[in-house]
């Protein structure tokens, strides 16, 4: 589901924007938290070129697991980089970075930022943008509207609780996600497949963050080839051991 994105006001994209400044449009999204939603980015700049655009967003309330392109009405981007995390110093804050190459100067949609839910009970989040560059060189933020993004339903994620919560696609061909929970922030997350007979075919220690993250495993980088069949997926924190079954195909 997409919601048009709100223009508060004409004068917000004016006409002859400066080579060093830009504008930028964010949208107005709901989600009842079990479905990702999409946000559009619209704005204006004057320099054509690389382009990097670095947001704020609120993490507690809501996530930003990836980015859809979009056909843009002036410009068309060679390609995008996409990048979230969380502040070190404020973990409830995320930070998001877009990278845009060769962006002709105009006006128009940049992408649409993919938005999941993390609360619920009509939980407020925000983004909003911080800085721009473009070549190297920072642009004036000349005006900028603040996303918002409404979870509403019943809770998806719930704190100060441990999970590991059921993969998607499942079954699948080429790779899979998990969704899981944490307790807390900077948590040290192992995750090991076997197989049914007890087999250790893949390994990976990551980090994880208070609330809802999500694991990609990607058979290929198995130690071994996958046959079809059923699996066995361990997660080990300091505070528990979670299994779950998942099915291959080939």
């Amino acid at each position: 589901m997409r919601t048009l994105f709100l223009i508060a006001s004409a004068a917000l994209l004016l006409p002859g924007v400066l080579s060093a400044q830009i504008s930028i449009v964010l949208g107005q999204v709901s989600t009842d938290g079990t479905r990702t939603v999409q946000m559009d980015v619209a704005g204006e700049i004057g320099t054509p070129g690389d382009l990097e655009l670095v947001f704020r967003y609120d993490a507690d309330v809501f996530d930003v697991p990836n980015i859809a392109t979009v056909e843009s009405d002036l410009f068309f981007p060679a390609g995008f980089t996409f990048s979230a995390k969380l502040d070190e110093l404020d973990p409830s804050t995320g930070i998001l970075t877009i990278n845009a190459f060769d962006v002709a100067a105009g006006q128009g949609r940049w992408c649409a930022l993919v938005i999941l839910g993390l609360r619920s009970s009509e939980v407020v989040g925000r983004i909003a943008l911080e800085s721009a560059h473009s070549e190297g060189e920072t642009l004036e933020v000349e005006s900028s509207v603040t996303g918002v993004v409404t979870v509403t339903g019943p809770p998806v994620f719930f704190e100060d609780a441990e999970s590991l919560g059921s993969n998607f696609p499942n079954p699948f061909l080429t790779q899979t996600e998990f969704d899981y929970t944490l307790a807390a922030n900077n948590v040290e997350v192992r995750f090991t497949v076997f197989t049914l007979d007890g087999i250790k075919i893949y390994s990976e220690t990551t980090v994880g963050r208070k609330g809802a993250n999500r694991w990609k495993f990607d058979p290929a980088a198995a130690e071994v080839q996958l046959a079809q069949g059923m699996y066995l997926l361990l997660m080990e924190t300091p505070n528990g051991v979670f299994t779950l079954p998942f099915q291959h195909l080939r």
